[in-house]
This record gives structure tokens, sequence and C-alpha cells, in this order.
């Protein structure tokens, strides 16, 4: 099941979350997994694999984003690159890099497979991202 829903902006200080399943036939196209609140700031990415993916070369997904409302280019790649989907488990993704994980005017984040080598036919993961609000009060 896919949640797309809008992100949300508690009245305190706590984690927010946006998630979408994903699986072997979703390879090569981008899923959204919501959208970002105007001042929402990306703590984490992981990767729940609950069935390995089984391509023969290559099983990865991208993090990233578009849309974004303060101007910021569009980059399928710019939260996580090349998580690994190849075994089941939880993995905590080391987030691409540390620039661009304010979204000053909100926008959507989004997760995009790639399977390469022979064709996939099992895997299925959810991908988790967790983020504050800047302005939610203390």
């Amino acid at each position: 099941m896919t949640n797309l829903f809008a992100g949300r902006s508690y009245e305190t200080a706590q984690k927010h979350y946006l998630y979408a399943d994903v699986t072997f036939a979703n390879d090569g196209s981008t899923v959204s997994l919501g959208w970002l609140p105007e001042d929402g700031v990306i703590d984490a990415v992981t990767v729940i694999t609950t069935t390995a993916f089984n391509a023969g070369t290559a099983n990865v997904i991208d993090v990233g984003y578009r849309n974004r409302g303060d101007g910021v280019a569009d980059n399928a790649a710019g939260l996580a690159n090349d998580a690994s989907l190849a075994a089941a488990g939880v993995g905590v993704v080391s987030l691409a890099t540390t620039a661009n994980l304010a979204f000053t005017g909100g926008g959507e984040v989004t997760a995009t497979v790639a399977l390469t080598g022979t064709a996939a036919t099992a895997g299925a993961a959810r991908v988790l991202v967790e983020y504050t609000v800047a302005t939610d009060a203390p």
C-alpha cells in the first residue's frame, strides 16, 4: 500500500514521516512519498526491504525530490543514491549530501527503483523519510 499525503506540521516539536512501498514492478519509475510542508528538514532516510530484490546485476533505489517551492532543482538522488535492495532487512541510508535538506518552500519526496541485469521476479520494500519542521515549537 502506498501512502501519499501532504506533509504535516504538528504543534509540538516531533518527528514527522513520509513513506511509500515499492516493489520490483516499480523498476525505472518514480514513486512519490508525498509532500514536505514549508520549512521541512530531512533528518533520515530508511529503507526496509521485506523481500530481497533479485535482478541479475544491481538492485538499488534512489531517494530525491522534485517540485520544490524554494527553487532548488529536481534531483532524483538528492537524498540517497544507490541504496541497496539486494537483501532483506532495515537499512538507515546515509544521506547523499548535507546540502538541500531544508525544504524552505516545501516539496515532493520521491523514490526511484533501479534494477539491472536479468529481470527481477521478486522484491518489496518500504521507503521511510523522517523530517522535522523548523517552525515547530520546542
